[in-house]
């Protein structure tokens, strides 16, 4: 009855510990997965790809910018970037660091860091401005992100200035 009990013991931690390999394997696969996918529809913004940045949203996504503004759901977000997005022609981007949490399987928080410089904004695009020259910002985007059919998308998206912002306005 010991030698059966001796032998259970070791095997049982074996099969614990292979168990909990292949789910920190598997998690660190996902967020391989979900940092590429960022990397994608980052890559989508800076070749001013408004089609492929807009396929990584689910349709009643919530998108916040630094400025505090929200916008509900896929349309109001297409509206705002075919606006917004002329203003990054010039700019240049940097992209430092993305951080996954896995929250399930079918679930993630990611944190990914930008510098984004020389994003230049027309006059009136923020009310009673002129035209505005953002020379640098250190961006954070918060993203919570949900799986689909094998496919990841991003649910919400929050922007935050890392630092003070240097603004020139003409």
């Amino acid at each position: 009855m010991y030698a059966k009990l001796y032998l259970f013991i070791p095997l049982s931690a074996a099969l614990l510990f292979a168990a909990c390999e292949t789910d920190r394997v598997n998690d660190n696969d996902r967020k391989e997965q979900i940092t590429e996918f960022l990397h994608d529809h980052q890559e989508a913004l800076q070749q001013m790809n408004l089609e492929g940045y807009m396929a990584h949203f689910t349709e009643d996504v919530t998108w916040h910018n630094a400025t505090g503004m929200q916008l509900e759901g896929k349309p109001a977000l297409r509206e705002f970037f075919e606006r917004v997005l002329p203003s990054f022609e010039e700019a240049e981007w940097e992209l430092r660091d993305v951080s996954v949490q896995m929250v399930t399987d079918e679930s993630a928080h990611a944190d990914m860091n930008v510098i984004l410089r020389n994003q230049i904004l027309p006059e009136g695009f923020i009310e009673g401005w002129g035209k505005t020259v953002l020379r640098e910002r250190n961006l954070i985007n918060s993203y919570v992100l949900r799986k689909d059919d094998s496919q990841w998308f991003i649910v919400a998206e929050r922007i935050r200035d890392a630092l003070q912002l240097e603004w020139i306005v003409e």
